[in-house]
Formats: structure tokens, sequence, C-alpha cells
């Protein structure tokens, strides 16, 4: 700041918070630890029946903060809309409430995305925060698609987790950006529309990511900032929710030849996936068929946002298609025992570019 004038440009922090003040009140407290002087926090309580004036009174905070309260649970990205309202800064970050940050993980981020206007999300290396040597199962160094739309992460692929060694400290363009933390341009958010609500959670920041792609964006992660995320693994009471998401994800941002495509590979995977959970975990198996029973009958609405979407769009999928694995994650994984990143095949961009 110079003069009472901030050169640095102003990020807003956005958190939606339901439950769980203890967790707020750590993010909070880590917050404002935070070198960067030039950002706002807006908290959204999403259906809370919290008290959050006692949780923030309780803190000393040189940081603007505003509440805004929602009379029901709009679900995480539905909850994110309705902060992203009152956004009027260049840059806005989606929180979580259970994260921890460290105190240059703004200034990294901020100076990641002035770099390159074509930079539209990025996100901080993930860590987990019960135990800081692992990456953090949601976000972990950088979230990619393989072609049937699967999603894994550098750092993380379907249960396996690595720890965090340096093999990731690259900055370096990712498919998607993690919604734990993830920093945007507001003009480019704006560009490509809202999170969409009928996620209601999980695989949001997946579909947002695709779109800012489609409008010819940059996703980058930026290892040098970090943040510390509690968050979970691949519970079982999320399963229908991601397995549904992700079939909305790749009907609706794909072209129609690729989603037709990746559809009919997905359906197989899926269904192998279901016989094998049968014997094993007969929830999930039941997941993924109620996933697939509620894109059968809700097709008008998935369409109907297919349409938004693909009307908007400005990339050819050829260059959507070159940003993804091309092996199949799912085989890799489960047949040929691949259970790091590093040993995964098909990657966009030779292994060089993302280790450092």
């Amino acid at each position: 700041m110079l003069g009472g004038i901030y050169l640095d440009p102003e990020v807003t922090v956005l958190i939606v918070y339901y439950s769980h003040s203890d967790d707020l009140s750590r993010c909070l407290e880590s917050l404002a630890q935070t070198r960067y002087t030039n950002f706002n926090v807006i908290i959204v309580s999403n259906g809370s029946v919290d008290r959050l004036e006692n949780v923030i009174s309780s803190h000393k905070t040189d940081f603007p903060l505003r509440i805004i309260r929602n009379q029901h649970n709009l679900g995480y990205p539905g909850g994110c809309n309705i902060g992203l309202k009152h956004v009027t800064s260049k840059y806005v970050v989606l929180l979580n409430q259970d994260t921890q940050v460290t105190p240059d993980w703004l200034s990294f981020l901020v100076a990641t995305a002035e770099s390159d206007p074509q930079i539209a999300a990025a996100q901080p290396k993930l860590l987990h925060l019960g135990d800081g040597n692992a990456f953090d199962y949601n976000g972990a160094a950088g979230g990619f698609l393989d072609l049937q739309a699967i999603p894994f992460l550098r750092g993380r692929v379907f249960e396996s987790t690595e720890n965090d060694l340096g093999q990731y400290d690259r900055t370096t363009d990712v498919f998607w950006a993690s919604g734990a933390s993830m920093f945007l341009r507001t003009h480019a958010l704006r560009e490509v529309g809202p999170l969409d609500e009928t996620f209601f959670m999980h695989m949001d920041e997946i579909d947002l990511s695709w779109r800012l792609r489609l409008r010819g964006y940059r996703i980058v992660c930026d290892p040098s900032s970090v943040v510390f995320h509690k968050g979970g693994s691949d519970l079982d009471s999320y399963y229908y929710l991601k397995q549904r998401n992700n079939l909305i994800l790749l009907l609706k941002n794909y072209g129609l030849k690729n989603a037709a495509t990746a559809f009919l590979g997905r359906s197989v995977l899926d269904t192998a996936s279901m016989l094998y959970y049968m014997r094993k975990n007969g929830n999930r198996s039941i997941s993924t068929l109620r996933a697939y029973l509620w894109v059968l009958f809700n097709l008008r609405q998935v369409f109907n946002r297919r349409a938004i979407v693909q009307s908007c769009r400005t990339v050819p999928d050829d260059r959507i298609v070159a940003s993804m694995a091309k092996t199949s994650v799912a085989l890799q994984y489960f047949l040929m025992r691949r259970r790091l990143f590093l040993r995964l095949s098909g990657l966009p961009a030779p292994i060089a570019s993302y280790i450092r």
C-alpha cells in the first residue's frame, strides 16, 4: 500500500458455512496471519442456525468481513452463487471452512494470476490438515480428467494418496482446480456463468473449470502457495452425488460426438464397477445405478444446461481432449496396479512437465 492506495489487486475470500464452528474459527485465525493485505472475507451462512457473530467476535481481524444469511441450505454451489453476487474485487477465492492457510498463500496465487490474463483459475498445493506430509484427498497438486471424465489428481489416484516429498512443486497447467481453495478471476467467472446448482455438492468445481477451458482460459496449480484442508475421502454417503454429478458434467461440456463416445465407455466401466462392488460394497453399486437413473429421468434438465454451455464455447473439443489423459485411469489403477500419478501413461504432457 502506498499513500493509502493499494497497488495490489483486491481479493475476496468467500466461505460457505453450514456447521462446525470450530473449523471456521481456525480458518479465520489462519486468515488473520495472511501477509497479503488487500483482501476481504464474505461468509455465507447456508441455512446454519449457529450464531456466527459469536464465532467472529472472538477473533481480532484486520480484514473487512461480511456475513450473508440464507434461510435454507442451497448446497455448496448455491451458497457460493449467493456470495458471488456481492463480489466486486478483481479476484475471488472459494475457500472451504475446514481449511487453514499459510501466511503467503494468497500472495503466490495473486502473482501467478497477474502473470497471465488467460489464467482464470488457480489452486494452491493442498495438504491434509491432520497429516501435513500427505496430500489432501480433494485437491492435492491439481486435478485432471481422462477421456471418460474420471477425475484424478497430481498426488492422488482413486484411493491412493501420496505423501508430499516436493515431487510436484512445479507450477503447471491442470484441467481443474479444487473447490477447497479455488482462486478465480472474477470477470472470467462472470463470463461463463455461476456454479451449477444442480450439483449441490461435489464436482461443481470441475464443471466450472471445464467451462472456463471452453472459453480458452487456463487453469493452473501453484505449489508455492500452501493450504491445509481437513476434508475427507470418498465416503459412501457422497458416492451417489459424485457419480451422478460426474455424468452430468460429461454430458454438459463435451461436444455431442465426444459426449456420446465418453458416456458409452463410461457406462461399460461403471457396469464392471457395479458388478465388482456388488459383493464387496453393495451400497456403491446401488449408488451408481441411482446416478444413471437420475440422469435418465432428468435428461431434459441436463440437455437444457448443456445447450447453454455449448452456446458460449469458443474452443473446439480437440483442444479439450488434448488436455485429458488418453489412457483410462480406471483401467491403469485397477488392472495395471498403477497407484501413483507418476506411473500413469497417456497424460496430456510429458511427466517432466508435472514434477519438480
